[in-house]
């Protein structure tokens, strides 16, 4: 077997993964089709891999719109957008690296197979490493691992006391290794692979162990840096001749991890033999589930739910990840020295919500969740709800946004990231339950991904906020206040209509979620519960509960978030036919997203009218 840096951190997951991947190889529906023993399945993998990092970047970015569960940015892995981003990326490490080491040897490429390459032979298994960006100057060589994250997380770690700081070459160093007397912070996270500020930090470290096992060692120093994106970088809309933009060296930030891989290379060696250990024995006997499964994230184990799920008897429904705050201990028999973790309650046959009782649960909100289902009826606080309505000012401007976060800005004043908005739908709610479906809805849909529009939509949309004394009302709104914040600090023209709008938006989500601060509570508590919901106040999961009849499968093509980016991205290589129907669909789909709220939003109000 060859093994890459993907396919390492893959592997030190757990005893059974390699013996599982070699099984589903052999299998005729494999869940996992690169051949172990292949360099181009390395070179399949690592490709994957790239489109990974930008996914889980996306999902960590700023103003990443979190409650829109219909999102799964899995769904991306098959067909990518942004995937000419990472090669961009890798493109402007390399230049600034060639302009910060004027005469360097600067080698990358833009694939695997044209990277900077070494092998290393430990016990008979050959490692291989791929090198992103490698600079050979007369004194040192320096590795570079490049990813399409953002510097944001490491800069935030350590809070007042910044874990790195930026030295005057530009390149960022932890700061206890600029100034010994400092004291460390938490660097917990930077030594888990399990994380994903671990992982980088693992990823280089296993090039460096590859590096230094392989008969090719380099007699120069060797020294290695993290290339990120620079999450502060505002791209100031210059293009070139071929109207691409053109963004200056800011926008990349290094970060000197030289001695970091030194502190790790102890776990690299103890890694490396579990994994020589686990290939040798091909054990696919259970193990125990825990956060090396990276549930629910980008890179969730591809036999978690197939395999493992199943072995330990958690469904798919009402399981011990239902509860909120799943994360955290439970008081098992109300004792907090009797606390333990999810994983653990596991593999002593804690997996369905009934499984406990109400005083295994942490909160009052767990227990609603527990009776919810118990009962098989949903949970109504309508004293609450009905106060929660009674806020609301109307006209209601039921709003929603569709935005395109791709990795490099494309338009003038946007970061790495940034949520740019392409689509807004618009029903207007003049008196409580008046509202057509039609005759009330407005819309804006950007021709294509390419062509900036944002003054015009923001435009378009201020038009039909006519009444000042309206409320604008989203689910999540924190998402669509931002956006609406955004535009306006670029067109600063409607200060005095949206910035009260802005302030006083109602988050259609609160009347079910609940929120502690709108109710004056001391704590947030749940003030609608179904089973059904499964844990998720998604307004799919929601929507069907109150409007069986509205279904967004039903829709053609785009029947949730993903689908909307996919699709939006690819307008503009349509025939006009087939993007005239696209941008028909485009509109269906955001258009039933704020009409679900129009009619969720009537049916708690027929469920507190006779209460």
């Amino acid at each position: 077997m060859l093994i890459s840096k993907s396919r390492f951190l893959n592997l030190i997951r757990c005893n059974r993964f390699v013996a599982l991947q070699e099984l589903d190889k052999k299998g005729s529906d494999a869940l996992i089709t690169f051949d172990p023993n292949s360099i181009e399945g390395i070179y399949a993998e690592e490709a994957l891999e790239r489109k990974r990092i930008i996914l889980e970047s996306l999902k960590r970015s700023d103003d990443y719109d979190e409650d829109d569960e219909d999102i799964d940015l899995k769904d991306l892995e098959e067909e990518s957008p942004f995937e000419e981003d990472y090669n961009k990326i890798e493109i402007l490490a390399a230049r600034k690296l060639k302009n910060m080491y004027k005469g360097a040897k600067v080698q990358y490429g833009l694939k695997t197979f044209s990277q900077k390459h070494f092998e290393a032979e430990i016990d008979g298994y050959k490692f291989h490493c791929f090198l992103d960006v490698y600079v050979e100057t007369e004194d040192e060589i320096i590795v570079v691992e490049v990813k399409a994250s953002t510097s944001r997380n490491l800069l935030k770690r350590g809070g007042k006391n910044k874990l790195f700081t930026k030295m005057p070459s530009g390149i960022y160093y932890r700061s206890h290794e600029i100034n010994k007397d400092l004291s460390i912070p938490n660097q917990k996270a930077l030594f888990d692979p399990f994380t994903s500020d671990g992982r980088m930090g693992f990823d280089l470290a296993f090039q460096r162990y590859v590096i230094e096992n392989s008969n090719k060692l380099p007699k120069k120093p060797i020294r290695y840096f993290l290339a990120l994106l620079n999450h502060e970088y505002i791209y100031d809309g210059k293009k070139d001749e071929n109207l691409e933009p053109i963004y200056s060296d800011d926008i990349i930030s290094f970060f000197e991890y030289t001695k970091l891989t030194e502190e790790l290379k102890e776990d690299l060696k103890r890694y490396s033999n579990i994994v020589i250990t686990r290939v040798n024995n091909m054990d696919a006997s259970p193990v125990k589930i825990g956060k090396h499964c990276l549930r629910n994230t980008i890179r969730e184990c591809p036999y978690f739910n197939d395999i493992c799920r199943v072995d330990k008897n958690i469904p798919d429904f009402n399981s011990i990840f239902t509860y909120v705050g799943n994360h955290y201990k439970f008081p098992m028999g109300g004792l907090k020295e009797n606390e333990e973790d999810r994983f653990e309650l596991i593999e002593k046959g804690y997996t369905k919500v009934l499984d406990f009782e109400d005083i295994d649960l942490r909160n009052d909100n767990q227990r609603i969740q527990r009776h919810a289902v118990l009962n098989d009826e949903p949970y109504y606080k309508y004293s609450l709800i009905k106060e929660g309505i009674n806020m609301i000012k109307y006209p209601i401007y039921h709003l929603d946004f569709e935005t395109f976060a791709s990795p490099l800005p494309r338009f003038k004043g946007e970061k790495c990231y940034t949520q740019s908005v392409f689509q807004y739908s618009l029903h207007i709610e003049r008196e409580p339950g008046v509202c057509d479906i039609d005759n009330d809805h407005y819309e804006y849909l950007v021709k294509n991904h390419l062509e900036d529009e944002r003054e015009l939509l923001y435009n378009h949309l201020i038009t039909k906020l006519d009444d000042p004394n309206g409320m604008i009302l989203a689910y999540n709104v924190s998402f669509e206040k931002r956006i609406l914040r955004e535009l306006n600090e670029l067109f600063p023209y409607h200060d005095k209509l949206i910035n009260p709008l802005i302030e006083d938006a109602f988050d259609l989500m609160h009347l079910l979620k609940g929120n502690a601060k709108l109710f004056n509570l001391k704590q947030t508590e749940f003030l609608y519960y179904e089973s059904k919901l499964n844990g998720s106040f998604s307004i799919k999961k929601v929507l069907p509960i109150f409007a069986p009849h509205l279904d967004y499968s039903k829709l053609d093509q785009v029947q949730k978030g993903t689908d909307a980016v996919l699709q939006f991205s690819k307008l503009n290589n349509l025939n006009p036919a087939d993007y005239n129907k696209m941008y028909q669909n485009l509109l269906a789909y955001c258009k039933l997203d704020t009409w679900a709220m129009v009619v969720v939003l009537d049916e708690l109000r027929k469920k507190v009218l006779d209460k």
